[in-house]
């Protein structure tokens, strides 16, 4: 009872305890949900207008785009490759948004039977992007069942019946086709919009007035660069750039949040003892090449050693081994097992043994017969046809081929050139070993071979046989002059001296250029950078520099470049999205403000001395006569536009006044004016087509105002 006495006399305690307690809670769960909030937020990579796209999201698509280029080049991507496919990617997610919000407001869209449609090309022209898809599996896009044989192998609930190390790379190629859709879909879509809006486009009689009955002119010219009056006899004051920056600020948009930078940096190089210690090394490696009949075994103790299975052409090791001195000598007149003397190259050594030596033709071509399971039966007899004069390959590839590209070749295999682009029809052993039909060079010329692939049974041979030439098979290995963990030490201390010194950033700045560092004032970075200056793969710094506060300086050695870069930055100011900073464009307006108070000032110069003639001007403006012809109201952008009003307005034999026209002051003097009487307007199909030329113009001119317009938060620099 006395207990209970208690509690009653202390109630109103307990009360205030316990809703201060129940508060606390409340306060605690709403912090938690706004820092839940908070990190959502911190966890986007793009805001389109308010839209967000989450990172993990942007990082799937990133992924998506990045993987072929890392297999194409084994995994070798640098920062600045990188940045440039995921700016690409921004851009595009950007573009996207913005077709699709335009698309909504003017009531277009694009079904799911029209996507199916431009699939498989029924009623429609096959979509490039399914066509590419598909052309990767051999699939012919005339056989809907062979496209329709892919896509159920990309179902979901198939995939996972396959074997566990099966199953990412199907997933893989299912993402590659979800995304390959939706580009089928985009381009539909950005067709509707862009024919809408050409079809808005109309031609009125005042265009029609402009471009055809006002004919066009011969214009006697004296033209001459504003750059002969000298710049001190013009002076332009930073209220003038000031003017000109605000009254023409919509020509420095800028739609992303920037950072001024300043930071010094060495390079460490490899020293002397560097150099001797890699000296050794190589010369240790030539004596074991000499000595070894199995250099395989000998290269591979290097990460880029080789001993190659194939041969190459004397043009091909010309191009390839062009930066080493004296090895394409010893490949043609050295003896087998030969390897050449070691020279320093981009800071490092390259040996080269020759394996041996042989003559061949120098490029073949290649005959294709591609066969599905049906006639794969029928090889034999085939072969046995064209062999026997009974059919042609033509005739053969015609009836037979299942691969269409290869009937609109005629049977002749066709790649991309590697250096011009173009369709090349020849080949060389390295290149038929690149491509795994090396086993033709272990065959007579026009001998076919059969060759087993999923789906498919090829029919190959040579054929065609250039002249014969040298061919080499070589092993190669690349000795690298790397400086020391000493050396790296060295540098770090040198530039660790003058970081953790007690100073200002700038004292720091004038010591390490004292100290023979480099210094650099006034560099400008944002979320689309993909390096900071020449410094390569220094995006880290980029991205400590955007969530950095302006004076903030970093804590501690950026190591850049390949780990050889010793960088100390300090972010100098910080810029939001919107414009380009003066500062930033300040010289640039300047430069624009000068040329045209100079090309004011001459034009106002020689209008004094109130000359009578072209020639007198010529003379004045050290320069001559010149004719211009068909000068009219549509004459081409490289023509000024003053130039072309002056000239469409002077009259016929009147000296113009001197004027500015860009960077030239010019004087003109229309000669004659030519003017087709029986023409008053166009024909219906000329104003059709200029209609739709104009129109064209102005949807993509729209388009790009739109996206221009649309707010975009980029922070993919958090990721970083």
């Amino acid at each position: 009872m006395a207990t209970l006495q208690k509690i009653r006399n202390r109630a109103g305690l307990l009360i205030i305890v316990v809703g201060v307690a129940l508060l606390a809670f409340i306060i605690g769960d709403g912090l938690r949900s706004g820092s839940s909030l908070l990190q959502d937020n911190k966890m986007v990579a793009l805001k389109i207008d308010g839209k967000k796209v989450k990172y993990d999201e942007y990082q799937q698509l990133l992924t998506q785009r990045t993987e072929p280029y890392e297999r194409q080049r084994q995994g070798k991507l640098t920062d600045q490759d990188r940045v440039q496919i995921s700016n690409q990617l921004a851009q595009e997610l950007i573009a996207d948004y913005v077709l699709e919000q335009e698309a909504k407001a003017i009531g277009l869209r694009v079904t799911p039977a029209e996507v199916s449609a431009l699939i498989f090309g029924e009623g429609l022209p096959t979509s490039q992007w399914a066509t590419q898809f598909f052309s990767q599996f051999g699939v012919d896009m005339g056989d809907p069942e062979q496209i329709r044989s892919i896509m159920s192998e990309l179902d979901m609930d198939k995939i996972k019946s396959l074997p566990a190390e099966q199953q990412s790379m199907m997933i893989s190629v299912r993402n590659q086709w979800l995304e390959t859709e939706k580009q089928i879909r985009t381009q539909r879509l950005s067709e509707k919009v862009n024919a809408l809006l050409t079809r808005s486009y109309a031609i009125n009689s005042l265009d029609e007035k402009y471009t055809v009955g006002l004919g066009t002119r011969t214009v006697a010219v004296v033209r001459t660069p504003s750059t002969i009056l000298p710049n001190d006899q013009v002076t332009v004051t930073d209220q003038q750039v000031q003017a000109y920056y605000d009254s023409h600020k919509q020509l420095y948009a800028f739609p992303f949040e920037q950072a001024k930078v300043n930071y010094y940096s060495t390079l460490v190089r490899p020293s002397e003892a560097d150099y001797a210690a890699a000296k050794a090394e190589v010369d240790t490696a030539r004596l074991q090449l000499l000595a070894t009949t199995t250099p395989a075994k000998v290269v591979r103790n290097y990460d880029n050693g080789n001993a190659y299975e194939t041969y190459f052409t004397d043009k091909e090791l010309e191009q390839y081994l062009s930066t080493i001195p004296n090895a394409m000598t010893m490949l043609r007149e050295g003896a087998i097992g030969s390897v050449n003397e070691p020279v320093v190259v981009n800071d490092s050594y390259t040996l080269i043994k020759l394996i041996d030596r042989k003559q061949a033709p120098e490029e073949v071509k290649v005959n294709l017969i591609p066969l599905d399971t049906t006639n794969a039966l029928k090889a034999d007899s085939l072969i046995a046809a064209i062999q026997s004069g009974s059919a042609t390959l033509a005739q053969i590839v015609a009836t037979y081929s299942m691969d269409e590209q290869v009937k609109a070749n005629g049977g002749y295999l066709i790649n991309q050139d590697s250096y011009t682009g173009m369709p090349d029809s020849t080949f060389t052993e390295a290149e038929l070993f690149g491509m795994g039909l090396d086993t033709l060079t272990k065959t007579p010329i026009n001998q076919f071979v059969k060759m087993e692939r999923p789906g498919a049974t090829l029919l190959v041979r040579r054929t065609a046989p250039t002249a014969s030439v040298n061919h080499y098979k070589i092993a190669q290995l690349t000795v690298p002059i790397n400086f020391s963990e000493e050396t790296f030490r060295k540098e770090q201390a040198k530039i660790n001296e003058i970081f953790t010194s007690d100073k200002s950033f700038d004292k720091m700045m004038e010591d390490a250029q004292a100290a023979g560092l480099s210094v650099v004032r006034g560099e400008y970075v944002n979320s689309s950078s993909a390096a900071l200056a020449s410094i390569p793969n220094s995006r880290e710094i980029i991205s400590w520099a955007l969530r950095s506060k302006a004076g903030a300086v970093s804590d501690k050695l950026f190591r850049c470049g390949e780990n050889d870069y010793l960088v100390v930055a300090q972010v100098e100011k910080k810029y939001p999205a919107g414009f380009q900073p003066f500062e930033q464009v300040a010289d640039r307006v300047r430069d624009i403000v000068l040329m045209e108070q100079r090309g004011d000032q001459l034009a106002s110069n020689l209008a004094g001395k109130q000359l009578k003639s072209l020639n007198s001007y010529a003379t004045e403006m050290q320069s001559s006569v010149d004719t211009l012809y068909n000068i009219s109201y549509v004459t081409a952008p490289s023509t000024p536009s003053a130039l072309v009003g002056k000239a469409m307005t002077t009259a016929i034999g009147q000296l113009s006044a001197p004027f500015r026209a860009g960077t030239e002051v010019v004087v003109l003097q229309p000669i004659s004016e030519n003017v087709d009487a029986s023409v008053t307007k166009p024909s219906p199909a000329a104003t059709a087509q200029k209609r739709r030329s104009y129109g064209q113009q102005m949807a993509y001119r729209a388009m790009q105002e739109l996206i221009m317009k649309t707010p975009v938060e980029d922070t993919r620099y958090r990721f970083w």
